[in-house]
């Protein structure tokens, strides 16, 4: 009651109420609002920044695999992304550098981060002021997507969950190194182990220093090893090859790369080979012919594949690398008619020939053999 209403003529004044809630005694109270634990004593803030890239993408966007770059410790939040911005550039996979851009960066300012691999490629970066709160998370994970299954040449594929990479300290602390802290270290020389890569830096010394953590290429390698890949082309296709992947000899990976192309095209396509164990990269001369390159890395099958297209017969300048894919994976590239444009190049020179010093005058990008041969003429008049 908060009043009365008055009647007058002696008539009682009628009591005046408002609705105070509910006050039945099976009234749901409201939830306690999350508060986040204070951070370490003595913590002094720094900043950190992530981000993952594709290292690897199907021809059609149904498959990839990240790469990641990870810097800590730095002064300010541009510093930190500039580092994993440079990181970028130098893995992101050929024709893919537009993802290399600062809008993808996260941006990390709590004193603990927990870098995992979710099932079965993605990598996920959380934050944390207490290193329990993310050693908790993952315990909770780990209970509700099941046992944790390690990942290793047994495990099948397709059933790594939750796949910890790394436990990492951001800011200056006062105390020791948590014995939990695990994945992470400063390699001021490079790696010093062969299943790890630098993968961004420290900043808390004032000049960055190399970090090197888990290297995707060599754990997913190990994971896939034993499974062939088949490559097949054909004399229209001017995009990623048709792959076939999988299997456990190298005659049955090419005969069902051919099946897929032949689906496409019906007769004409011929086997680019087999690959195990590695990267296999494709690449493409002016005239739009494809050539595979093989290596136990990322980096070897690129110059496997420069040393075949950069010297086939009228190529001048550099091949283009377009596709690039690790050996296994459970993924059929399926390539697709409209996904790459043939185009052509041309060079024209005074007499017909270039000779030590001289110029020459290069087309590039061309839609018709004659529009690329009629622009470097033009220039070279």
């Amino acid at each position: 009651m908060v009043g009365a209403i008055p009647q007058g003529n002696g008539i009682a004044d009628i009591p005046l109420c408002v609705n105070d809630g509910p006050a039945t005694p099976d009234a749901q109270p409201r939830p306690p609002m999350y508060r986040e634990p204070p951070p370490p004593k003595g913590w002094q803030p720094r900043y950190g920044a992530f981000m993952k890239f594709p290292v690897w993408k199907n021809s059609d966007n149904t498959g990839y695999i990240s790469g990641y770059a990870l810097a800590i410790n730095h002064s300010n939040p541009d510093a930190a992304r500039t580092e994993v911005l440079e990181q970028c550039q130098r893995e992101v996979l050929p024709r893919e550098r537009s993802e290399c851009s600062p809008d993808k960066v996260v941006i990390l300012d709590k004193a603990y981060l927990r870098l995992s691999m979710d099932a079965p490629y993605g990598l996920t970066v959380q934050s944390a002021t207490q290193l329990k709160e993310l050693v908790e998370q993952r315990r909770s994970f780990m209970m509700e997507s099941g046992p944790l299954q390690p990942c290793d040449a047994s495990t099948p594929a397709g059933k790594c969950y939750d796949s910890l990479l790394a436990l990492v300290r951001n800011g200056l602390h006062r105390q020791p190194l948590e014995k939990d802290l695990h994945g992470i270290a400063p390699c001021p020389s490079g790696p010093t182990d062969a299943k790890m890569k630098i993968i961004g830096s420290d900043g808390a010394s004032g000049t960055p220093v190399p970090r090197c953590g888990p290297d995707r290429d060599k754990r997913e390698t190990r994971l896939r090893g034993g499974r062939y890949d088949g490559f097949a082309v054909h004399p229209r296709l001017t995009g990623p090859p048709f792959v076939s992947s999988g299997h456990a000899i190298a005659a049955s990976a090419e005969q069902g790369a051919l099946a897929l192309c032949t689906r496409v095209f019906g007769t004409g396509c011929r086997s680019l080979g087999a690959n195990v164990n590695g990267f296999a990269a494709t690449a493409a001369n002016d005239r739009g012919e494809l050539f595979l390159g093989r290596g136990p890395d990322k980096a070897s099958a690129i110059a496997d594949a420069h040393r075949a297209c950069d010297t086939s017969s009228g190529q001048i300048v550099r091949c283009d690398i377009i596709a690039l894919r690790m050996a296994g994976l459970p993924y059929p590239q399926v390539a697709r008619l409209d996904w790459h444009s043939r185009t052509f190049g041309a060079a024209a020179a005074p007499g017909g020939s270039v000779s030590h010093g001289g110029k020459a005058w290069i087309s590039r990008g061309m839609p018709s053999l004659e529009e690329a041969e009629r622009y470097a003429l033009q220039h070279c008049a």
